[in-house]
């Protein structure tokens, strides 16, 4: 039986972070005399800034202890790379980012494995500060990436861009549920406390009549404690980003919400005073107000309904103060598809939540080529999360969240859909047609 399988391809920046994230676990293990090549090998070029792969012949036994005078001295150190990570790519990319950072070109002195790797000796320890430092930058506290706006372009009637309005952490294992740590560690990095960033993309869409805003974000309602349990990043104020994008709360005419989790429906209110702000007295209403008072909040009724009787694993995820003040403006989705506004609507897909939605806009982008785009909620938050087996711990259908996943992955490649991720943090974007690659598969 033949089938259809996407795999996510990695873009030059998904590389660029997963390199980073792998160099401060490589173990450096110094020769402590310097050596050259013997008379019959070419030397090596100081400021060489890319490596140079050498022949067998070229392996270490080829290399003779020398004067650290000589001006082809070489400082030796065996690389060890952790178990379990993807070191590929490593050496071009740490070539060229020790020349930024020091000057000093390398060589890949064993052919069978490439583990020594050979430095002009009186570089060495540049070298090896620039390593400590690199290493030091790794910290326990969280993600630290910055919020930002990425335009899209044109879709049809639609201007498109995408606001992350701050970043955050949550446990690894959540997000990954039953994918070993040993397999999900190769793809993203954690933090000591195991937790991996994540984004809030969301989608601004304007046709010059309407403004619409997909999902919300975390919201500023939190106290110090919450802060540091889920590493809250430092981030501008909500109304700041939408003023980047021209535009701001008032002018918002639809809120579209794939479920009601913190994380999506939290930047829909704010406190009323400021003065009680951190504080972390139980729920009243009345501390608290809309923050987009002219617009219709699209969510589906189930999901309400859920929202406000959550189930005792889930109530975590379902905050009082994100919901009862937006109430009065709820527009409800009762089918399976609701069309909200021409060429967009929202769609149920269950998984994540039993009424999770995804958000589809069928427009033409003249400039790509794309002939819409999908908003994907959670059920692929990030691009580790294209194979069909990586669900998040959280689903609470998780079977269901990998038969629709596949299912509109393939919708999305048929349709030249570009697809929108809600947690990545290194592209919110990823193209249906360079992101995902087809291969036929006999079963």
């Amino acid at each position: 039986m033949s089938t259809t399988v996407y795999i996510s391809k990695e873009t030059a920046t998904q590389t660029e972070a997963r390199l980073k994230a792998l160099l401060p676990k490589v173990a450096f293990q110094w020769l402590d005399s310097p050596h050259q090549y013997d008379t019959q090998m070419q030397p090596l070029a100081q400021n060489q800034a890319l490596a140079q792969l050498v022949t067998p012949s070229g392996a270490l036994e080829a290399l003779q202890p020398c004067d650290a005078t000589q001006s082809d001295a070489l400082a030796i150190a065996l690389l060890t790379f952790p178990s379990g990570h993807d070191n590929s790519g490593f050496v071009g990319w740490f070539a060229s980012q020790l020349k930024k950072a020091t000057g000093s070109g390398l060589v890949v002195i064993s052919g069978a494995h490439h583990d020594y790797f050979g430095f002009p000796w009186q570089a060495k320890d540049a070298i090896q500060a620039w390593l400590n430092d690199f290493s030091q930058q790794k910290t326990c506290s969280g993600n630290s990436l910055e919020a930002h706006l990425t335009p899209l372009g044109q879709f049809g009637p639609y201007q498109a861009d995408v606001i992350n309005f701050g970043n955050f952490a949550l446990d690894g294992g959540a997000m990954f549920g039953t994918v070993p740590k040993v397999l999900w560690q190769r793809v993203t990095d954690c933090d000591c406390d195991n937790r991996v960033p994540n984004a809030t993309n969301c989608l601004l869409l304007r046709d010059g009549t309407h403004t619409v805003l997909i999902d919300t974000g975390n919201g500023d309602k939190w106290t110090p404690k919450q802060r540091q349990m889920y590493a809250i990043a430092p981030a501008p104020p909500l109304e700041s980003l939408l003023a980047q994008a021209g535009t701001s709360p008032e002018k918002i005419t639809h809120v579209l919400l794939t479920h009601l989790h913190f994380d999506h429906v939290g930047g829909c209110t704010r406190y009323k005073n400021d003065a009680i702000k951190n504080d972390a007295r139980a729920f009243n209403a009345g501390d608290y107000e809309p923050v987009f008072k002219n617009a219709q909040i699209w969510v589906h009724e189930g999901e309400w309904q859920y929202a406000i009787k959550p189930h005792a694993r889930s109530k975590a995820s379902y905050l009082p103060q994100n919901l009862w003040p937006i109430q009065s403006q709820l527009k409800f989705c009762t089918e399976a598809t609701t069309q909200v506004l021409p060429g967009l609507r929202m769609q149920v897909t269950g998984g994540h939540t039993t009424y999770h939605q995804v958000v589809i806009l069928e427009a033409n982008n003249p400039d790509t080529g794309h002939e819409g785009l999908i908003f994907w909620g959670d059920i692929l938050p990030t691009h580790n999360h294209v194979k069909t087996a990586w669900v998040m711990g959280y689903d609470e259908r998780p079977i269901e969240t990998m038969a629709v996943k596949d299912a509109l992955l393939a919708q999305a490649h048929q349709k030249r859909w570009l697809s929108l991720l809600g947690h990545d943090t290194v592209s919110a974007v990823l193209d249906a047609e360079a992101g995902f690659v087809k291969t036929g598969v006999t079963a």
